[in-house]
This record gives C-alpha cells, sequence and structure tokens, in this order.
C-alpha cells in the first residue's frame, strides 16, 4: 500500500466523491461511468494482491519465529508446540507482521465495497437514463396523459351537471 501524501485524497476519498449522481450532468456520467468502474476494480485487485503478500509474510515471519522460539525452549528444556505458538503469537514481530496484513485486507475489504458501489451506480445511471427518455422529469408529462384528461373532463362535466 502507497504511504498517503499529506493534503490529498486517499484512493478511496478519491472514488468516492465520483459515487454522486449528477443528473444535470447525465451525458458525462454516463461516458465516464465504465472507465471509473474499470479503475476501482484495478485498485481493488491491487490492494488484494498487497493483502495476499502480506498474508505470505506474516507466515514467513511466523515459521522464523516458531524456530528460534522452539530453540529457546529446548535449551530450557521443555518444549510443546502449545509452548511455541504460544511464544510466537506473544513476539512483536508477528504484531507487527499480523497488524500489516490486517490493514491491507481491510483496505481491500473497503475497495470490494467501493467496487460493489460503482456497480449499483451503474444500474441507477441506467435507470435515470430510462426516465429522462420516457419524460419523467417533464411536468407536462403528467397533463398529457390520457387518463388525467379524462378525469378533468369528468370533473368539468360533474360542475355542470350541478349548475
Amino acid at each position: 500500500m502507497k504511504t498517503r501524501i499529506k493534503g490529498r485524497p486517499s484512493v478511496l476519498e478519491e472514488f468516492e466523491a465520483y459515487l454522486n449522481i449528477n443528473k444535470n450532468d447525465l451525458d458525462n456520467v454516463v461516458s465516464t461511468h465504465s472507465s471509473l468502474l474499470h479503475e476501482v476494480g484495478k485498485e481493488y485487485a491491487k490492494a488484494t494482491g498487497e493483502a495476499i503478500t502480506k498474508k505470505d509474510q506474516l507466515k514467513k515471519v511466523e515459521a522464523k519465529l516458531a524456530g528460534t522460539h522452539r530453540k529457546k525452549l529446548e535449551n530450557l528444556g521443555r518444549c510443546t508446540e502449545s509452548m511455541i505458538n504460544h511464544a510466537v503469537l506473544l513476539d512483536t514481530r508477528r504484531e507487527e507482521s499480523f497488524q500489516k496484513w490486517n490493514k491491507a485486507v481491510i483496505h481491500a475489504d473497503k475497495l470490494e465495497s467501493l467496487r460493489d458501489s460503482f456497480k449499483s451506480r451503474g444500474f441507477m445511471i441506467r435507470d435515470m437514463v430510462g426516465m429522462i427518455l420516457s419524460d419523467h422529469y417533464n411536468k407536462d408529462s403528467f397533463d398529457s396523459s390520457e387518463e388525467i384528461k379524462n378525469y378533468k373532463q369528468q370533473k368539468v362535466r360533474a360542475k355542470r351537471k350541478l349548475r
């Protein structure tokens, strides 16, 4: 994972800003959505790879520590697998490696969530375009519907009958 430059937004913050859909700029939103989803997907793949690398590093650290602690415990005369595992878990080097792996996994999980949000965004864009094409946002489209015309005519006829 890259370290963040002060004052510059993280990859997550940068992409989260694009999740909002500006219906007044829908042509731009539609034309950029697939490339944004692609970029988020690439970042997610990179973060997943980083998490896997950190997991492998954690396993290597644990293996080295197990060997070191085994020798120490054998020199003391008592050595069980449980004692070795306990010593490895308490070792600060293992804890540091675990924290790096955990941080990488959390980052990958957040990017996966962001990727899923961009997929949902695509469906919302499609729906918004459909509503615009069907004149959903046009106020006059409500007045021109056949049902509303019939309703208005019935009201006018009812008023005339009352006179």
